[in-house]
């Protein structure tokens, strides 16, 4: 059985892919999608269609950011009702399914389920790339502690629940 905290997950993470559905469907050449087939087990021959999401490289650093994440490396599922694996799928059906699979038209991604089965991380920027990496905006708004500097990159996590105390940066 579901808790809320799981409940509340599962709608953020079908409302971030029913966004990504929406912009791919108004601008396919901004956000794609493509369709693989694998089993959950390998004695297992039932099939889930696992979606990669490719978003254009040069469309992160405008603001506002036209995508819901700033992930890099998305990958996503459908959730059918009833079924814990997602379903299953034939692999003589594979190649139909990724073509009618995404929604399109009136069909509405919003009201599928939606899980993130990987998710990468979010793009990195140089220090005055955009306005959020500005020097003056991480004394503006720390949302992230800094763990170490390794290798010239910094290691943080986020720890917004521990805002009063400010962390310097390193000297650039």
């Amino acid at each position: 059985m579901a808790t809320s905290s799981q409940s509340a997950h599962a709608s953020n993470d079908s409302a971030l892919v029913a966004s990504l559905y929406d912009l791919s469907n108004k601008s396919p050449k901004l956000v794609k999608s493509t369709a693989y087939f694998t089993s959950l087990d390998a004695s297992d021959a039932r099939n889930v269609e696992i979606r990669s999401w490719k978003m254009n490289e040069y469309k992160y650093s405008v603001t506002p950011c036209p995508f819901p994440t700033l992930a890099r490396g998305f990958f996503t599922r459908e959730v059918r009702e009833g079924r814990e694996d997602g379903g299953s799928t034939s692999r003589g059906m594979s190649k139909f399914l990724s073509s009618v699979s995404q929604p399109r038209g009136k069909e509405k991604a919003q009201e599928k389920k939606y899980q993130i089965v990987a998710r990468g991380y979010d793009k990195f920027f140089n220090i005055d790339e955009v306005p959020w990496t500005s020097v003056s905006s991480f004394f503006k708004c720390v949302f992230h502690m800094i763990e170490s500097l390794v290798a010239a990159c910094v290691v943080g996590s986020d720890r917004s629940q521990h805002l009063p105390a400010l962390y310097a940066l390193p000297q650039i």
